[in-house]
């Protein structure tokens, strides 16, 4: 995969679509079935890679409706990124994607109003190591991960993982790209 868009010297790296579909597939398989919609949240969506494998992987069980497409929501801090995934789910049917355009999706309160309540969460956080110095962010992820409590600077990938712990619903499932050794 190539390098994307590195705006705010974020490392950005496109998930290819075979991985993305691959992801949204296992994670539809380990939801528990729900009666409505399914909410499937990328809060790193860029042009929204994973956002429209979900409704592919949707759209394949028979479970996509005009319902359905409410319940795709993305956010990024890329206006541009943000437009080109409002499109392409346009061309999936949605008539008004839910988008949001977000200074920090790790402390954007249109997330935080989300908490606990998605049933998939999509993501390929951006990444690098020490490269994101939020102190709210960082406290946010503390809250997950203990030994990052009073740290100046993260890797942004595990405020993304925080973020994503934060989101999803008790019982929903996160498929998350994530650097080798992160976790370490």
């Amino acid at each position: 995969s190539g390098r994307y868009d590195h705006a705010g010297g974020l490392s950005t790296y496109l998930t290819p679509s075979g991985v993305a579909k691959m992801m949204a597939d296992v994670a539809l398989s380990l939801l528990p079935q729900r009666a409505g919609h399914v909410s499937v949240l990328d809060p790193f969506c860029g042009t929204g890679r994973f956002l429209v494998a979900a409704l592919e992987a949707l759209e394949e069980r028979g479970n996509l409706s005009e319902d359905q497409l409410s319940g795709i929501v993305g956010a990024d801090q890329s206006e541009s990124a943000v437009a080109k995934a409002a499109v392409n789910l346009m061309l999936y049917g949605a008539s008004d994607p839910r988008m949001w355009v977000v200074r920090d999706s790790m402390t954007a309160s249109d997330l935080n109003s989300c908490e606990g309540e998605i049933d998939i969460v999509l993501t390929n956080p951006p990444f690098g190591s020490g490269k994101y110095a939020d102190r709210d962010g960082i406290s946010c992820a503390s809250r997950y991960m203990p030994s990052l409590n009073g740290r100046s600077a993260i890797d942004p990938a595990l405020g993304g993982l925080a973020l994503s712990l934060r989101l999803v619903s008790e019982d929903g499932v996160i498929g998350i790209v994530l650097p080798d050794g992160l976790l370490e």
